[in-house]
Formats: C-alpha cells, sequence, structure tokens
C-alpha cells in the first residue's frame, strides 16, 4: 500500500488506498484461498526537507515500490499494490521486470502530459508519458530495471478528458485507445489487445478508478462525466483475466487493487461498487458511509499486520471526497496462496 498523492503522505488521493483496505479488501483476497500480508511503504522522513522537492519524493516512492513488487515476486508472491497516484504504476511495472510487459491503462485521463504539454504542472497527469519515455526519463533512469515501454504496447481505456496540447500529443503517439462509449461491452478491448503487432511476455492492468463515470462515483476531484459504470468495470476486467490468463502474467495496479499488482493466476475477481466516503470535521480518520449506517473500520481490527518502512512528517488533511468500493479476489499463484 502507497498512501501518497505523489509525495505527499494522506493527503488528497493518498487517502484512498487505507479506505479501499479498511473497507474489507483483505477479507475479500484472503476468502479466495490467499495468504494476506499487508506493507505500507513510506519513504524517509528527509524528504519535505529544504532542498528536497515533490517530484524527487514521488520517484523516491516509485523505487521503493519496484523494490517490494520484485521482492514479492522473488518470494512467488502476488503483489497487489493499493496506491494514491498512479505515478506508481512506473514502479510495479519495473519490479515486475518483464522482458516485453504489455499495459492496459484504465482511467478517464491519459495521464500523456509531458512537461512542455501540461497545464497544471500536475506531475500524475504524466505517468503513462514517464512510463513510455516520453517525461522525466533522467528520473525513469534512476529507478532499478525500469525501461521505457512501446507505445504500441500500450492500451488506454476508458479516457475522456484531456490537456488539449496533451490531446494532440496521443494522436500522434501509438498507444491504442479504446474511449468509454466503446466499453459497455469488452468485446472492443479485447480486440484492441489481441490487435497489437507487438508480442507481449506479460499484461499489467492498470486501474484508477476514475474511469468510473462521476455520477456511478466520484471517487477524487478528478472524476469525470461520460464514463464506464461499476458493473462494466466488472465485465472487462473478468473478460480480460479469462481471454489471457492461461499464458500471461496479470498484475493489477493502483486501486486494484496499481495499482497496479503479479503472478500466474487460476483465478481473479473483481468487483466495483459505488460507496460514499467523507471525514467529519476534526475526524482524524475515513469514515465509510453504506447503505445509510456509519461503519468504521481500524485496520487492526482486522488482524492485518502493518509493516511501515520509514515515516514522513506530512500533517494530514481532510479528504472531502467520494470514492468507490474495491473487492478484489484472487487466486492461489503457483503455491498455495499467495502474499499482497
Amino acid at each position: 500500500m502507497v498512501p501518497y498523492e505523489l509525495g505527499r503522505l494522506r493527503e488528497g488521493v493518498g487517502c484512498g488506498p487505507e479506505v479501499v483496505l479498511a473497507h474489507g479488501a483483505v477479507d475479500a483476497l484472503a476468502a479466495e484461498g490467499a495468504s494476506v500480508r499487508v506493507e505500507v511503504i513510506e519513504i524517509d522522513d528527509w524528504w519535505g526537507a529544504s532542498g528536497t522537492d515533490e517530484v524527487g519524493a514521488a520517484f523516491a516512492l516509485v523505487r521503493l515500490v519496484a523494490d517490494r513488487v520484485r521482492c514479492a515476486r522473488e518470494e512467488d508472491a502476488f503483489p497487489v499494490v493499493l496506491a494514491g497516484s498512479c505515478l506508481t504504476a512506473v514502479g510495479v511495472i519495473a519490479g515486475l521486470a518483464e522482458p516485453a510487459p504489455g499495459v492496459v491503462w484504465f482511467d478517464a485521463h491519459a495521464d500523456f502530459n509531458e512537461p512542455s504539454t501540461t497545464l497544471s504542472g500536475y506531475l500524475d497527469g504524466m505517468g503513462l508519458a514517464v512510463l513510455t519515455g516520453g517525461a522525466w526519463q533522467g528520473m525513469l533512469a534512476a529507478v532499478p530495471s525500469a525501461q521505457p515501454v512501446p507505445e504500441a504496447r500500450v492500451v488506454l481505456a476508458g479516457a475522456r478528458d484531456y490537456d488539449p496540447p496533451e490531446e494532440a500529443r496521443l494522436r500522434a503517439s501509438q498507444v491504442v485507445q479504446v474511449p468509454a462509449e466503446r466499453l459497455s461491452s469488452p468485446e472492443a478491448l479485447v480486440e484492441s489487445i489481441e490487435a497489437r503487432e507487438e508480442e507481449v511476455s506479460g499484461l499489467y492492468l492498470h486501474v484508477d478508478l476514475d474511469v468510473l463515470d462521476a455520477d456511478v462515483a466520484r471517487v477524487n476531484v478528478h472524476s469525470a462525466p461520460d464514463g464506464i459504470n461499476g458493473d462494466q468495470l466488472d465485465d472487462l476486467v473478468a473478460a480480460l483475466t479469462a481471454r489471457f490468463i492461461r499464458d500471461t502474467r496479470l498484475s493489477l495496479g493502483r486501486a486494484c487493487a496499481n495499482d497496479a499488482r503479479s503472478g500466474r493466476l487460476q483465478s481473479l475477481q473483481i468487483a466495483v461498487h459505488p460507496i460514499e466516503i467523507s471525514r467529519p470535521r476534526g475526524s482524524g480518520t475515513c469514515m465509510v458511509i453504506r447503505g445509510g449506517r456509519l461503519v468504521r473500520k481500524e485496520l487492526r481490527e482486522q488482524g492485518v499486520e502493518l509493516r511501515k518502512k520509514a515515516l514522513v512528517g506530512h500533517k494530514h488533511r481532510r479528504a472531502h471526497h467520494e470514492l468507490a468500493r474495491l473487492d478484489a479476489g484472487v487466486g492461489a499463484s503457483r503455491t498455495q496462496g499467495g502474499d499482497l
């Protein structure tokens, strides 16, 4: 789990991963027979001091994620990465160390800006550009095992909210686009993946929950209209696993649990159900509101082992947003059960 918005601990979208865990993600994984271990990845507390910056902090997290994913694979475990920022995917893919990874990127946004096209300067709007070699390559070079993924191996699904210069850059790229209006059934997405000319050794599945329509689940401040619904996302992921699970590794990243996260699976199921999240004034924890009743779950109540790498000294901000519930069920990997 990476509870950050870029380099800021438990702020904004960085609050999301712990809410997903508190709402039963561990129980859902364990119900499918997995042995679940939860690790919290946090950067050293000197980030944020004078002379450091958020870009450096964000890439420090990317390097930590790459290391932990690599260790998980060496342990024959299936890494499920819950993160606040899409940039985390760069670390997941580096850690998987596939020789020719393919990427399916569910997102309301292309995340395809680079510094000369962004209108906001928001680093997390550049995640896919970093991944495909178009931005921040000096920083990427410092991530062990990281290599740019060729654009032709990327399928962008459900994107609909772009900066105009970013949209022009995307049109000129080799990224395959499947817009939200073509995702009412899985056929167009599956066909787009199968039609790629480049062979891939493994498939990385990245799910940013703002791929969902804002009226279905306003998961963060970046949510946009005209997206897909939870049942459609469930069907799309199920179709991908049914079609590609026999001959590829699947990794779920960001909020999937991305994600990104990877091992050979016998079964994998994901269900997405909208819920509402609010934080009352003065509260230091997120509350989950479901069915008109207030439900508060603490991670310790689940008996989850939380292993912190380091603590960064940022203050928590109140997060006023809604989040989609994500329940993921993962079957056994090559060994009996797997670790998260």
